[in-house]
């Protein structure tokens, strides 16, 4: 397991899906009612926008093997099905023996072990863009939380299906975007926590990519979140290291603290990718589960 510290802040910058080049974060917001053009934020999402700008159009209906059970014509793509979901992560055989270990050991274990692994290039990258901060790069020092998103929600796959046999990380360092079709972005108010949005767009038993403000930054991040059937929620920040279990007094304090409205009009986006891993029964842990 590597050994880094699993409560820093999240990086300022938010990676993601698209071929289309990474450039610096948005501006500063502007005085209210001034249009402000998208300027290609890492997450392909502008944070500060116009509220006579922000999209108001309705979602677009999906077929149906693309929509979340119950969620009708307001479900999101599963942007799994994006043609270049792989880049940016690969398979890590030397951690596959622990995963596997640490699945049958319980969800929680399981999704700690996925929040503290996924992102082997935390100081390096750091490093690296350091540099490139210097050369005139973003200025953030870790910038992959979308690459990360991706490989946690892939090993999320694995637990879901019960089948835990690879295990993924994210390898690239830099800052890419997110998708924009037929995403329509939520606005996020200033009385409406994130985990407020959160159940109302993630249904109980599914999981999701989000990409969210936070209040101390003018750019969004991109994390996972995992719903139990029972409704409880849990946010792997995979970037970071760090794993919120929402029905824990200190870890909801510590979430609704960090993200949510950071004083101007901001937006948020989230995506169903599927169903959410299952508590293993007894069963599961001698038939079910790969042992490696």
């Amino acid at each position: 397991m590597q050994s880094r510290p699993i409560n820093n802040p999240p990086g300022s910058v938010n990676p993601a899906l698209s071929s289309a080049p990474a450039t610096a974060a948005d501006a500063p917001a502007r005085t209210s009612g001034e249009s402000v053009r998208s300027t290609g934020n890492p997450h392909g999402l502008p944070t500060r926008v116009s509220p006579r700008s922000s999209p108001t159009g309705s979602r677009v209906s999906l077929p149906s093997s693309s929509r979340a059970p119950g969620t009708g014509a307001s479900a999101t793509p599963n942007l799994r099905q994006a043609a270049n979901f792989f880049e940016g992560i690969a398979e890590k055989p030397s951690q596959v023996t622990s995963f596997a270990a640490a699945a049958q050991g319980g969800n929680a274990e399981s999704l700690m072990f996925v929040a503290r692994n996924v992102n082997p290039n935390y100081y390096t990258g750091a490093i690296s863009n350091g540099i490139g901060a210097l050369m005139g790069g973003p200025k953030a020092l870790r910038q992959n939380c979308v690459y990360c998103s991706k490989a946690v929600d892939q090993n999320l796959e694995a637990l879901a299906s019960g089948t835990p046999a690879k295990f993924w990380v994210a390898t690239d360092t830099s800052a890419a975007n997110l998708p924009h079709e037929n995403n329509d972005p939520k606005a996020v108010k200033a009385q409406v926590s994130i985990e407020e949005m959160i159940k109302a767009e993630i249904e109980p038993g599914r999981r999701g990519i989000i990409s969210v403000p936070q209040r101390k930054a003018k750019d969004n991040h991109a994390m996972n979140v995992v719903r139990a059937d029972s409704g409880a929620i849990h946010v792997i920040d995979g970037q970071n290291g760090r794993l919120y279990d929402l029905s824990n007094q200190l870890d909801q304090q510590d979430f609704n603290t960090t993200f949510g409205h950071n004083g101007g009009p901001c937006m948020a986006r989230f995506f169903d990718t599927g169903e959410a891993p299952k508590a293993p029964t007894q069963q599961s842990l001698t038939e079910d589960w790969v042992r490696v």
